[in-house]
């Protein structure tokens, strides 16, 4: 392995649940899933809160014991208490489903807000998106436009072409902002560059 590998490695040794996370993330790109899935349970374990989101999609994806439902359900809402802003989306999206718990619109919506406050975009979208449709009791959906155009816009300036494909398809749809097919075309051409 690189010399990165066995940082993370030597690092998640010690005791550093982060480093255990980002090595799961190396594993999985290796495509070994159940080393992933142990360095996460161990990160989980040493309270990295990704790592515990990590492995809460480990078993929705039903790659651990399917016994294990609640407990994905458990450690998704811990990353999000904890400040992983996707454990935060993904705890709004069992809620939002009902998966393995009671459908709770209120808590989705929580936690969608709260996982859009820690910077992730889909808990931003997701929310405006739900918000600014027909279920959506109220349409405060603009700020949440604006949250996510924010985020997108930055990663897009970062060099994520996908996030520059998206940020002009809110210009095509007027997400939260007004429609600007010339803008939208700007950004459609910098993702094809």
């Amino acid at each position: 392995p690189d010399g990165g590998v066995k940082l993370l490695d030597a690092a998640c040794a010690a005791g550093d649940g982060r480093s255990c996370y980002r090595l799961g993330l190396h594993e999985i790109e290796q495509g070994q899933d159940r080393v992933a899935d142990h360095l996460w349970r161990r990160g989980c374990e040493l309270g990295s809160a990704d790592a515990c989101t990590a492995l809460s999609v480990s078993f929705i994806d039903g790659e651990l014991s399917a016994g294990d439902q609640r407990v994905a359900v458990d450690l998704a809402r811990y990353g999000c208490q904890e400040g992983s802003a996707a454990g935060c989306t993904l705890a709004g999206q069992i809620f939002a489903l009902g998966w393995n718990v009671d459908r709770n619109r209120e808590t989705a919506e929580a936690y969608f807000r709260y996982a859009c406050e820690l910077g992730d975009v889909d808990g931003c979208e997701v929310l405006a998106t739900w918000l600014s449709s027909d279920e959506g009791k109220r349409d405060d959906s603009t700020e949440l436009w604006t949250r996510a155009r924010a985020l997108r816009r930055q990663s897009c300036d970062a060099g994520n072409l996908d996030d520059c494909i998206v940020l002009g398809a809110y210009f095509v749809r007027g997400l939260g902002v007004d429609k600007d097919f010339g803008r939208a075309l700007e950004l459609y051409g910098k993702a094809c560059d």
